[in-house]
C-alpha cells in the first residue's frame, strides 16, 4: 500500500505526561549515542583501512555495536568483546567521558543502525562518479602545472567524461580529441586500469548512480558490491593526498592558493551526524513497548491508544510509524485500499490484458440465497417482460 507522511508538533498528539517525559529522556540518550557512535565508527574505519582490512560497514550488526557499546545498561557499560577494534576506538575517544544511560533505548538504536547503512549507501551513490571526475581533474591540473600549458575547457571536459565512463564500465565512451597530450592519456589509462583490475572482482560495472542505489546490502552479492565501491572511494582519497603533496611542490611559494584549496574538499568515509537532534524512529511494536516500559504504564502496541489525538491527522488512513525529536513529529501513514482504487486497478488490468481482464469485462448475474442448489438470479425488468 502507498505511504505518505504528515508532520505536526508532538504536543498535538495528546500523549500522556508520562509518555512525553519518557520520549524526552530517550531522545536525549538517542542523540548522545548517535553522536558518539558515528565518531567511533569513523575512527574505527580509518584505522582498519590504514592496516589493509575492510570493516563490515554494510552490516547492521556492526553499527549496532558502535552505538550500543557507547552506553551503559543497568549502570555499567558492556565491553565490545566481539570486535576489539570498536572497543579500542571507544576507549580512545570516550574513555574518560561521562557514561550515557541507554536503558530501553535498544529499539531506537536498532532503527538508527538501519538508517546508518542506508545513509552510507546513499552517500556512495551520490559521490562515487563525482569522485572519479575529481581524480581526472587532479591529474589534468598537475599536468598543466608541470608543462606550463593549459588545456581548453572543451578538451578538458571530454577527457574527464571519457575516463569516468571507462572506469565505470560504460559501453559508449566519448572519443578523445586530438589535442589531448599522449603522456597524460597514458597516465590516466594506467591509473584507471589499475583500479579496475584491483576492484573489478567486486565491482563489475557501475555506469549510473542507480546501480549503487539498487544494491541490497543484506544480500551477499549486494554487500560485496558496495564494499568494493567503498574501498575504491577510499583509494581515490589516497590519490587526493598524493596529488596534494605533488602539486604543493610545483606551486610557487608566493601563490595565493594552496594545493588543498585548489583540489577542493575531500569525501568522508562515513556519513557524520550533526549536532542537531536527530529524529528518533518509534515502531508500533518494540518502540511503543520500550516507551511504555520506561514510563511504567501498561504496555500497548497501538499508536492510537498512546496518542489519542492521532485520528485528527490520519485522514482515514492508518499510522504505522512515528519519528520525533521531542518537539516535532513525522507520522508515516498507509493508505487503505478503497472500492474506487480497486475499480481503477481492475480497469488498468483490463486495458493491459492482465489476469483479471476477463473477469472485469463480463459481469455474471448476481446470486442470492444460501440454500445449495437453489441459486436465484436477480433478473432485470426487461428480462421479466
Amino acid at each position: 500500500m502507498p505511504e505518505f507522511t504528515v508532520k505536526c508538533s508532538l504536543a498535538r498528539l495528546g500523549a500522556r505526561p508520562e509518555v512525553r517525559t519518557e520520549i524526552d529522556k530517550q531522545v536525549a540518550a538517542h542523540h548522545a549515542l548517535a553522536l558518539r557512535g558515528f565518531h567511533v565508527a569513523t575512527h574505527t574505519v580509518l584505522r582498519e583501512l590504514n592496516t589493509g582490512s575492510t570493516p563490515h560497514v554494510f552490516d547492521q550488526t556492526w553499527w549496532n555495536r558502535c552505538f550500543n557499546c557507547c552506553g551503559t545498561l543497568n549502570g555499567r557499560r558492556n565491553a565490545c568483546t566481539k570486535d576489539a577494534s570498536i572497543e579500542r576506538s571507544i576507549l580512545e575517544l570516550f574513555g574518560s567521558a561521562p557514561p550515557i544511560k541507554s536503558d530501553n533505548v535498544w529499539p531506537f538504536i536498532n532503527e538508527l543502525s538501519k538508517n546508518a547503512v542506508t545513509m552510507t549507501q546513499n552517500m556512495m551513490g551520490a559521490n562515487f562518479h563525482a569522485q572519479l571526475e575529481k581524480v581526472v581533474r587532479r591529474e589534468i591540473i598537475i599536468h598543466e602545472w608541470t608543462t606550463n600549458k593549459d588545456l581548453e575547457k572543451e578538451v578538458r571536459w571530454k577527457l574527464v567524461q571519457h575516463f569516468v565512463k571507462f572506469a565505470a564500465g560504460h559501453q559508449n565512451m566519448l572519443a578523445l580529441p586530438s589535442e589531448v597530450p599522449l603522456d597524460l592519456v597514458s597516465q590516466l589509462q594506467a591509473l584507471m586500469t589499475t583500479w579496475k583490475r584491483k576492484y573489478g572482482q567486486k565491482v563489475a560495472s557501475c555506469p549510473t548512480e542507480a546501480f549503487i542505489y539498487n544494491q541490497h546490502p543484506r544480500k551477499a552479492a549486494g554487500s560485496r558490491y558496495l564494499e568494493g565501491i567503498w574501498e575504491w572511494m577510499y583509494a581515490m582519497q589516497e590519490h587526493r593526498a598524493a596529488c596534494i603533496q605533488h602539486l604543493q611542490q610545483l606551486l610557487p611559494p608566493s601563490h595565493e592558493k594552496t594545493a588543498q584549496c585548489i583540489f577542493g574538499k575531500s569525501a568522508h568515509p562515513l556519513p557524520m551526524t550533526s549536532f542537531n537532534v536527530p529524529h528518533m524512529a518509534i515502531s508500533a511494536d518494540n518502540g511503543l513497548q520500550s516507551l511504555c516500559r520506561g514510563a511504567n504504564i501498561p504496555i500497548v502496541k497501538d499508536f492510537y491508544a498512546t496518542f489519542p489525538n492521532l485520528r485528527k491527522f490520519d485522514r482515514g488512513c492508518k499510522c504505522h510509524y512515528l519519528r520525533t525529536d521531542g518537539v516535532s513529529a513525522c507520522l508515516v501513514m498507509k493508505r487503505a485500499p478503497t472500492r474506487k482504487r480497486k475499480r481503477e486497478a481492475a480497469k488498468e488490468n483490463a486495458a493491459n490484458g492482465g489476469p483479471d481482464s476477463s473477469s472485469s469485462t463480463t459481469c455474471a448475474p448476481k446470486v442470492r440465497g444460501n440454500r445449495p442448489g437453489k441459486a436465484r438470479h436477480d433478473w432485470t425488468s426487461e428480462q421479466r417482460g
